[in-house]
């Protein structure tokens, strides 16, 4: 498992970031979008500008012009032909239609530019609330460790442990409950609270079963045409300590014995089903877009490498991987991967065991 940040560098990180973060509500008939000529793209009037006065200009990332692109129906792959070979073209193309369909548009910057661009009903959880909700409950647990924590331009990460609650998949190979926290402030995921288990004779680990997942909907904000700063509300402190008592629901039963040991069960189950040709069990991941066909290699290698040919051997596998990745963010996707291996139907597993 990737280390990550130390918690006092997440907690340095999250007041960082929450100094620099400023949230805006907007029409869209008022923005104007420019091309910077260094392929990138930005914006004018968020802030307040004169339509058509090319001042404030904020940048556009990557992220937040593939959100303009889905709300105006703009291929990704055509949009993204466009910030390269055409800007100005894909400028006009965002232009005539913030005039032509107006709508009201959340716009989350920080002092980078527009880190994402959001429906007007997106709730707002930020990083360092779900951190400070969390870590408090966590850190009053006996024995618990927080083994790893990151915050990424896509999503805040904290995985924790207990030795209180462990087991075995088979003798010798010991394994904790744990628990993976998970937000993402620009759409790219829920606020999600799920069962970890984490394998100590390897170090690696994966998600199990299903927790709470906090999709970022809410009431739609902003009736003015005029820029809003948004701000908190009596209605959002309200919702966000009934989001606390579900979040502390949610990590207590993270760390329930009877819900590990069906994991351990689910887990041993697995081992017993032996794979007959690795290389299209692999290659039937690969067929549903799991994992790249490079990335198949190398948890191929690893398949073999651990001598453990069977369902349980390919999820721990792709966790082995995770180690490998130099992306948090995709090494935690393949740690959540692994689990969703062992979390598929026996029929699915016999599919995978049995492609040759």
């Amino acid at each position: 498992m990737k280390q990550g940040l130390a918690l006092p560098q997440l907690a340095a990180q999250l007041e960082e970031n929450a100094l620099w973060n400023k949230d805006y509500l907007a029409s869209t008939n008022i923005l104007t979008a420019y091309p910077e000529g260094n392929g990138s793209i930005s914006l004018a009037g968020i802030f307040g500008s004169v339509p058509g006065n090319k001042g404030n200009l904020h940048n556009l990332s990557h992220h937040a012009l593939r959100q303009i692109g889905a709300h105006q129906n703009i291929p990704a792959k055509y949009m993204d032909r466009m910030v390269k070979d055409a800007p100005e073209l894909l400028c006009s193309n965002i232009n005539h239609w913030f005039a032509k369909e107006p709508s009201k548009r959340l716009f989350r910057t920080n002092r980078e530019g527009v880190r994402a661009v959001l429906s007007n009903r997106y709730r707002i959880i930020d990083n360092d609330d779900v951190a400070s909700m969390t870590l408090p409950i966590l850190m009053a647990m006996p024995e618990l460790e927080i083994i790893s924590c990151q915050v990424t331009d896509k999503k805040l990460y904290i995985k924790a442990v207990t030795p209180k609650v462990q087991g075995e998949v088979v003798v010798g190979q010991a394994v904790q409950a744990g628990v993976i926290i998970t937000n993402s402030e620009i759409g790219m995921g829920s606020l999600s609270i799920s069962p970890f288990a984490y394998f100590l004779w390897c170090l690696n680990g994966c998600s199990t079963g299903k927790g709470l997942a906090k999709y970022h909907v809410g009431r739609a904000a902003g009736d003015s045409e005029d820029i809003q700063e948004v701000i908190g509300d009596d209605t959002k402190e309200a919702e966000d300590k009934a989001l606390m008592l579900r979040m502390r629901d949610a990590l207590h039963a993270s760390f329930d014995a009877v819900e590990f040991d069906k994991s351990l069960n689910k887990f041993r189950e697995a081992k017993n089903i032996k794979v007959v040709d690795p290389v299209g069990s692999i290659e039937q991941i690969e067929k549903r877009g799991w994992i790249s066909q490079q990335e198949g290699k190398s948890i191929l290698a690893h398949l073999i490498e651990g001598g453990d040919t069977s369902v349980f051997g390919i999820s721990s596998a792709v966790t082995r991987f995770s180690q490998d990745v130099e992306s948090y963010d995709r090494a935690s996707d393949l740690e959540n991967l692994g689990g969703a291996i062992i979390e598929l139907p026996r029929n699915e597993w016999q599919t995978i065991a049995q492609a040759a």
